[in-house]
């Protein structure tokens, strides 16, 4: 039995953008600098204090976070900017936090692009990378009662239940689920309940754009991924993400988190046929495009840069061993030779060769 599907795409968004140099001046600091100051004043109570920024008005908070000196807000975006340029070496100089209202009402590329470019106007945007994307599917359906030790398959760690109790005449119900508490963490939960708490009637017409009948219950299955999990799908820019969301989605639901169909005939309950919800979720990601067989690919090796270091450090440590034994000159010349005659060596040549094979997953 197929489950209607009355929305699909992403709920959250953060992207933080790489600078090389700013294009907005000193009194706009200055401006900030105030307002940043006006913020953290008791008169104010230590809330926001507005600004306004290329004609966008936010909402300056009293302290910066990680690095970045200023962090404003406004219903559409989580702003923070950093002082001083760095080309994205140290950490990425402007980050964006794309709120849901805001990728929902646009729709998420033109969210996007409208956040790139203000971000673009404010200095030289030399690179990007994606820190964080929710990836959701909302179903018109009631939120099932899970047994999460034997109706749910996933790779977390752990699997919780949070349940908000509510108190109606006709009893108590549950309000949803949690899986993981990682680099990825998916949510089931009650969205018409969720939408009443965080006042966003604004998920109404959307739905009823898809199709919902407008009074059954909506119940949404949820993705957070991390950079850890994005990068090792390839995912750096949002245009890395738009093209490879379908085969990221097919992981999450057809591996990362199955639900399962309760069948007492079989003990082994990874045996189970997927429930008719999850076959659901599973299908709607036909709606993120096309997979191209993107796999997930963890990095299990040193890095080149990380071997480099390390073998500088040896070399430094023998050379400065030997200084004491027979000099400098004689303990750097020596050092030059067995280098130099091992990278020649059979033996050499041999484990190198041997060596690849262990490191060949690891690409380019």
């Amino acid at each position: 039995m197929s489950v209607e599907v009355v929305a699909a795409g992403l709920d959250s968004l953060n992207i933080g953008f790489n600078i090389a140099k700013w294009l907005i001046d000193e009194k706009v600091f200055k401006r900030l600098d105030e307002a940043k100051c006006a913020a953290a004043e008791k008169l104010f109570g230590g809330k926001a204090v507005t600004v306004e920024l290329l004609g966008h008005e936010f909402n300056m908070t009293p302290r910066g976070s990680k690095g970045w000196e200023y962090v404003m807000h406004n219903n559409d975006v989580r702003l923070n900017l950093a002082r001083e340029c760095h080309g994205g070496r140290v950490f990425p100089e402007a980050f964006t936090q794309l709120n849901s209202n805001f990728l929902w009402g646009e729709g998420q590329s033109a969210a996007y692009e409208k956040s790139r470019l203000f971000v673009a106007e404010l200095g030289t945007v030399v690179g990007e990378k994606v820190n964080r994307a929710d990836i959701c599917v909302d179903l018109a359906v009631d939120l099932p009662h899970l047994d999460v030790k034997r109706e749910v398959v996933t790779r977390a760690r752990s699997k919780k239940d949070y349940v908000e109790v509510e108190h109606y005449t006709e009893g108590i119900r549950d309000t949803g689920y949690r899986f993981g508490s990682g680099v990825i963490v998916a949510r089931l939960y009650d969205k018409s309940h969720e939408i009443k708490a965080s006042h966003k009637e604004w998920f109404r017409p959307i739905w009823l754009k898809e199709g919902w009948n407008g009074t059954s219950n909506v119940t949404r299955a949820e993705f957070q991924t991390r950079r850890e999990v994005l990068q090792e799908f390839g995912v750096d820019s949002y245009s890395d993400l738009t093209e490879r969301i379908p085969d990221l989605f097919r992981y999450l639901a057809g591996k990362w988190l199955v639900l399962k169909q309760r069948n007492e005939m079989d003990s082994n309950h990874r045996r189970w046929e997927t429930s008719d919800l999850w076959k659901s979720v599973q299908n709607a990601g036909v709606r993120f495009g096309e997979c191209q067989g993107v796999q997930r690919w963890k990095q299990k090796q040193p890095s080149i840069d990380s071997l480099t270091a390390q073998m500088k450090g040896i070399i430094v440590s023998i050379v400065a061993i030997d200084t004491g034994i027979r000099g400098e000159y004689f303990a750097i010349d020596r050092l030059g030779s067995e280098v130099s005659a091992y990278l020649k060596s059979a033996e050499f040549l041999m484990k190198v060769l041997e060596r690849r094979g262990r490191f060949a997953n690891l690409g380019n």
